[in-house]
This record gives C-alpha cells, structure tokens and sequence, in this order.
C-alpha cells in the first residue's frame, strides 16, 4: 500500500478507537482526545507548512512527513462519509488504494461543508439557559432546509418548542464541545403511543452522533426513531 493510503488507513484506526473509547472506556477518552488533538496541530501546522514549501519551492529530497496532513484530512472525510464496510475493503486494498481514493481528485475541497453553530456554554442562569437552548432549536430549523419547519410563523414555531420543553417532549443533543448536532421532538397520545416525531440536524453527517446522545438520555425515543423512515418534508413521521 503507498504511503499515503496506508497514513490514511492509520488515521482512520485511530478515529474508530476514539469512537469506541468514548463509549467503553470514557475515562481514558479526554487523555487520547488531547493527544489526537495535539498530533493534529503538528500534522496541520509543521507538516502542511513543509508540505506547502516543497509545492511552492520544490525540493531535491522527498519527506515522510508530507503524507500526513493530506492523509489527516481524508481521513476525517472518510469517518463522516464512508460505510464501514467501505472502510474495510479500503484497509483491505493494499497497492488498489488510491483507486478507491480517486472520488476526492476533483472535489474543490476534501471536507464536506458543514454547518457550525456556537457552542452553548453555561450560562448559570436558568431563564438566559433556556433562552439559548430555544434559540438553538430555531437555528437547526433554520440549518435543516429540507425539514420545512422555516415555512411557519417563527412565533408559532417558539411557542410550540417552548411547550415541548415544559412538557420534557424535546430534547437537544449537544457534543463535547457543547456545539448543537441536532433535536428531537416527539408526542405521545394519552395511551403512551408516539403520534409524531421529528429531528433536525445541523449536518447529516453527525446524525450518528446525536442518536448516540439521544440514546444514552432518552433510550425508548432513540430506538423509535433508528425505525423510522423520515419523509423528505418533515423528517420524522405523522400518524
């Protein structure tokens, strides 16, 4: 396997034993997040200026280091984008990789565009809290264009969030960094049955992520929603 498919590989195993220590072993997870972290700014600061030297200026002399901050970012592309059997038949192509890198050759950028909303940090009051957490919501509606939910009265659409939150029938999925990646809402008829449930993302591609959050507070609405097929308009279901 050339170098760079083989970094990219590395890279990729190190992404899917963070995932896994996040899970199994939380309290190992800050002391390898730190280190992934201060790999990356070597990575994406020494080895892509080195990188961008050789590009401008040429060199008489081919350095290793090159490899990494392109193999960095295929790689976080590749966690977000590729299945994991995918993955697997990558780690399995030996000398065949690069073919099957060949999808990024003309992609004017390797990282898909993503939307980014501002962490919410604690404020320690619990009215400004809540004001946050509703603007959150109303800016993943704003995010999820596919969703519809921007066609109503934006007053209608607070009101009907800020019930939800009284009644404990929403519930606002945060990462590490306390970034928003999504919600769910949901209602229940006066028999326990779930006659509506919608989500929002703020990007598809971390849905994975706020259904594990989702699961680990809100199990029973987490498992109806991994068996529901959303509809395009609404992204949840109607009964």
């Amino acid at each position: 396997m050339p170098p760079l498919s083989r970094e990219v590989c590395a890279f990729v195993g190190e992404q899917l034993l963070l995932g896994w220590v996040r899970q199994a072993r939380p309290a190992l997870s800050p002391h390898l997040e730190t280190a992934w972290l201060t790999d990356n700014s070597r990575y994406l600061g020494t080895d892509l200026q080195l990188l961008r030297t050789a590009l401008e200026c040429g060199s008489d002399t081919y350095d290793y280091a090159w490899n990494y901050p392109i193999a960095r970012l295929l790689a976080q592309s590749i966690g977000q984008e590729w299945t994991r059997k995918k993955i697997a038949a990558f780690f399995k192509s030996g000398e065949k990789a690069p073919a099957l890198l060949k999808a990024y050759h003309d992609r004017p950028r390797i990282l898909p565009q993503r939307y980014v909303l501002p962490g919410m940090q604690d404020t320690g009051g619990t009215v400004s809290s809540l004001y946050r957490q509703i603007g959150g919501l109303l800016l993943l509606d704003l995010q999820d264009l596919d969703a519809g939910a921007v066609d109503h009265s934006i007053g209608d659409r607070y009101a009907r969030l800020l019930q939800s939150m009284q009644d404990g029938s929403v519930f606002l999925a945060l990462d590490r960094q306390q970034v928003p990646l999504g919600y769910v809402l949901w209602q229940r008829n006066g028999e326990g049955e779930t006659v509506h449930l919608e989500h929002r993302i703020a990007c598809r591609q971390r849905l994975p992520d706020m259904l594990a959050s989702l699961g680990n507070h809100c199990p029973q609405v987490a498992m109806e929603l991994r068996h529901t097929k959303p509809t395009a308009s609404s992204r949840g279901i109607r009964q």
